[in-house]
């Protein structure tokens, strides 16, 4: 599973250290980025864009376009009360996860060969998700 990667870190004090930082690009994060829902062939999907354009995160399919929006809300609800974890792979790269009080993984943020890089992608997405601009590029509107 995705919680067995590699950290040379102590994991409790990480996830700490990433959810004051989470709570931080909440309380004091800046307007914009975007949450964009898609059409997929037979289904929807939704991606997060930061404020400058790079793409922070992608959903998951979804079946109807309506699902697809209420995870939409379920996620903005997760990125308030669930808890980021910062992992790094075998091959040294960073990555940062949601996952929702229940312990089921949300979302994977990109990777990164930064730490620093990692955890600011995550703040990103923080501090702006509440306030992002919704774009539907659906037909059904």
């Amino acid at each position: 599973g995705d919680r067995g990667a590699e950290a040379a870190m102590d994991p409790n004090w990480m996830q700490e250290a990433v959810s004051n930082v989470m709570k931080n690009a909440v309380d004091y994060g800046k307007e914009g980025g975007k949450i964009v829902l898609e059409p997929f062939e037979s289904s929807y999907f939704y991606q997060i864009f930061a404020n400058n354009g790079h793409l922070l995160c992608t959903s998951i399919a979804y079946s109807t376009r309506k699902s697809a929006i209420d995870s939409i809300e379920r996620f903005k609800s997760a990125c308030n009360g669930g808890k980021f974890f910062l992992f790094k792979d075998k091959k040294g790269l960073y990555q940062y996860k949601l996952y929702s009080k229940e312990g089921r993984c949300l979302v994977m943020g990109e990777t990164y060969s930064d730490r620093g890089r990692a955890i600011k992608a995550a703040q990103s997405l923080a501090s702006f998700v509440d306030k992002a601009t919704f774009v539907d590029n659906t037909e059904a509107k």
